[in-house]
């Protein structure tokens, strides 16, 4: 879809008098506050502090002189959930007795020297996540609250997201990082300033070309920002995360053009929003492949993609999350989940080709058992070094792990620092060490899956490893039994070197050695691994968990073989559930 700043001019003159949400004028808010979502919505915002964080120069700074992150945006970020608190009390609650700290807490915020984090500061007229999101935020509670905000608030506000978002971003166009390798960022920052632009500019040519921007991006998002077959390799937190403003934007500016652009008219969206439910493990337990954590998916970004995609199984796997975004908790009102959504079903297998995502499931006892394994390459947007890793879980548990995310730092994003933290590096991945060397980084750095079925992959990744590992090939294939075993089976062939294997297990359960085998223990029963001859040994790693912040402690088990110019290794996985005989 390309259109250009005079037609967008044209077709936005023409409908002047639709609506950006015009769920907002068919509902009252009478009926809003009876609703769930509604109840839901005023006891979030009812909970918040009495008084304006200060953002501070000495907190700012000690990104700068320290690397952590954390300080500054605790502030920062509980600063802009007090101005949604605030913001859904006055407007959803009609509660004026909290209208003037709500001014106070926006004044704050237009008065800071700079919307950016300090880890984005890299150029003076930089438009982060942080920025663009509180462009949105502020545009959207002058929106809902319009006259009952003092003419001075509004004025402000309008004046502060001009110069620092709309001015920046259109003097530097096409020299953002997230216009030239869409992530995330694209959808969360282009998605902001549309919001943005489309509540505040109010020249109308102006608006228009930032719009046709916003456009363009933004289908540069869905088109490279994802895989071709819909896959995220960033992981289905970012894939929620970037949806989070897509979405947004997409549906105001849909009814803004009273119909005639639309977004999520997009071929390739159905297979998107099939992505978090091949990564689903049930529950809120996902695959946490690449900087992956916990997530929540957010209920407007589910409902109207199942909805404009046809994949209502999607809906059900929604969790409210009103504190995260102005426009969440806004859009969670106006745009209701099904009362009782069926849950999606676990059986499904799913494949994606260009991510080299493989999924299996089986059934023991009535425990679904799913593994997930991975391919792909080690220059990933939010890379781990992770080629050739799986995740094993069974029931409501993950027995073999990928770790997931680790503690956002500087050094955690320095190329010659990132994967020497064992949440990015190979060493914190259930995948081989081979002649002593772990993976290396880099996009030539890769594996390729070469057979995939139902219930078994097959896998190719000696590129992923350094030359000075003289591997002439590796190979990896893991089956799902029938009766929930799951074999692996690694052949490693190496042309020079000592020829040293080992296998390594990740995981964040309690773990037994018995010889050669080891058991680890969860609430359903225990699974036991088989690994022949090798010789294990388990590494408690409790110290770089709590480095990066993780309270869980996670287990490193290894399997050393002796040194061969070929390994046929051999690992027979099998889980028995509890009352049951070993």
């Amino acid at each position: 879809m390309n259109v250009s700043p005079e037609r967008l001019y044209q077709t936005l003159t023409a409908h002047r008098e639709a609506p950006l949400l015009p769920e907002l004028a068919a509902l009252s808010l009478a009926d809003l506050r009876r609703t769930p979502a509604g109840e839901q919505a005023l006891a979030w915002a009812a909970d918040h502090a009495n008084e304006v964080p200060q953002t501070t120069y000495t907190l700012y700074r000690e990104y700068l002189h320290t690397g952590a992150r954390g300080g500054y945006q605790q502030v920062c970020f509980g600063k802009r959930e007090l101005l949604r608190k605030l913001a859904m009390a006055v407007w959803l609650g009609e509660d004026s007795r909290k209208l003037d700290l709500l001014c106070d807490v926006i004044w704050s915020i237009c008065e800071e020297t700079t919307w950016v984090l300090p880890a984005h500061e890299v150029f003076v007229w930089n438009v982060d996540l942080t920025a663009a999101e509180t462009a949105s935020d502020l545009a959207l509670v002058v929106h809902v609250l319009d006259e009952r905000l003092p003419l001075e608030i509004r004025n402000r506000v309008q004046t502060e997201v001009r110069k620092r978002i709309f001015d920046n971003y259109m003097e530097h166009a096409g020299l953002f990082g997230y216009e030239t390798q869409p992530t995330n960022w694209t959808g969360v920052c282009m998605g902001s300033i549309g919001e943005a632009a489309l509540v505040l500019e109010s020249d109308p040519r102006r608006q228009a070309a930032i719009l046709a921007k916003v456009i363009e991006q933004l289908q540069n998002y869905l088109e490279n920002g994802f895989a071709e077959d819909g896959a995220c390799t960033e992981g289905v937190g970012y894939w929620n995360y970037g949806l989070l403003h897509f979405v947004a934007c997409a549906e105001m500016l849909r009814s803004r053009a009273d119909g005639a652009i639309d977004l999520l008219d997009h071929p390739k969206l159905k297979s998107i929003a099939r992505f978090p439910l091949a990564m689903w493990l049930g529950g809120q337990n996902y695959a946490t492949f690449s900087d992956a954590g916990a997530v929540k998916l957010l209920p407007h970004v589910t409902t109207r993609i199942a909805q404009r995609t046809d994949t209502p199984e999607l809906i059900a796997l929604a969790q409210p999350s009103p504190g995260s975004r102005f426009v969440v908790a806004l859009l969670d009102l106006l745009w209701p989940m099904p009362p009782e959504p069926d849950l999606p079903d676990l059986s499904g297998p799913a494949y994606y080709a260009a991510a080299g995502i493989a999924r299996c499931v089986s059934r023991l006892d009535g425990l679904p058992i799913i593994l997930i394994g991975k391919a792909g390459h080690n220059a990933e947007p939010h890379n781990h070094n992770d080629v050739g890793s799986f995740v094993l879980h069974i029931g409501d548990t993950t027995y073999l792990c990928d770790p997931g995310a680790g503690r956002y730092t500087r050094d955690y994003f320095l190329p010659e620092t990132r994967y020497d933290n064992l949440f990015c590096g190979s060493q914190g991945h259930s995948v081989p060490v081979a002649d002593g060397l772990r993976q290396a980084p880099g996009p030539e750095c890769r594996g390729a899956m070469t057979d995939v079925a139902e219930d078994h992959f097959t896998l190719r990744f000696e590129q992923a490893y350094p030359d000075d590992a003289h591997l002439a090939r590796l190979e990896r294939t893991m089956s799902l039994q029938p009766d929930g075993r799951v074999e692996l089976r690694d052949v490693a062939r190496f042309d020079g070197g000592s020829g040293g294997f080992r296998e390594v297990f990740m995981t964040w359960r309690d773990v037994r050695t018995d010889g050669s085998k080891l058991h680890i223990l969860g609430p359903e029963g225990q699974l036991c691994l088989d690994t022949g001859s090798g010789r294990v040994e388990v590494e408690d790693l409790r110290d770089a968990c709590e480095a990066n912040g993780r309270s869980e402690t996670l287990m490193r088990v290894t399997v050393d073989y002796p040194p061969a110019t070929e390994h046929i290794v051999k690992t027979t996985i099998a889980f028995t559930p509890k009352g049951n005989s070993a």
